[in-house]
């Protein structure tokens, strides 16, 4: 393909990308996960248009290499980006998995001011046992003793 043609199927697909992003009501938190100098983002939310199971528009596979590996478990998959449906009064869950070759602590960060007024948000870690209220607390860190499993729960 010529070039023209190739920028032309680029700049269309970001402005789907747009769309889709912006479509409806709903909010997306990036989670970061990091061991030393290595990262991995994730993000998680919910939004009208999305499904509570794996689908094309909002969900993006998780492709994992690196010092550290962090994803969401999704229907036995992994994904770096998992947008719920939006619901009101309701439990929203989402499972994360980390797991780092280095060895020190590791981080995990977020930002809840995108979360929706009144929402709350809760880590679990199900490891350790320590539930953090992540509106008190944007970061956890626990030593580094392998594969480590957390639950993210927001309740509208």
């Amino acid at each position: 393909m010529n070039m023209k043609i190739q920028i032309t199927i680029l700049i269309t697909m970001l402005l789907m990308f747009v769309g889709v992003s912006h479509a409806g009501e709903g909010w997306q938190m990036q989670v970061t996960a990091s061991a030393g100098k290595a990262v991995n983002k994730m993000l998680i939310g919910q939004d009208a248009a999305a499904a509570d199971g794996a689908d094309a528009l909002f969900d993006v596979p998780a492709f994992l290499s690196g010092d550290i590996q962090a994803y969401l478990s999704l229907e036995g998959e992994q994904y770096w980006q998992d947008i719920r449906t939006l619901c009101n009064s309701c439990v929203t869950s989402w499972e994360l998995v980390v797991r780092s070759v280095t060895t020190g602590d590791i981080t995990i960060s977020w930002n809840v001011s995108v979360l929706p007024e009144g929402s709350t948000a809760t880590l679990l870690d199900q490891t350790g046992g320590t539930a953090v209220d992540m509106r008190l607390q944007d970061t956890y860190s626990y030593p580094n003793t392998g594969e480590r499993s957390f639950v993210i729960e927001v309740t509208r």
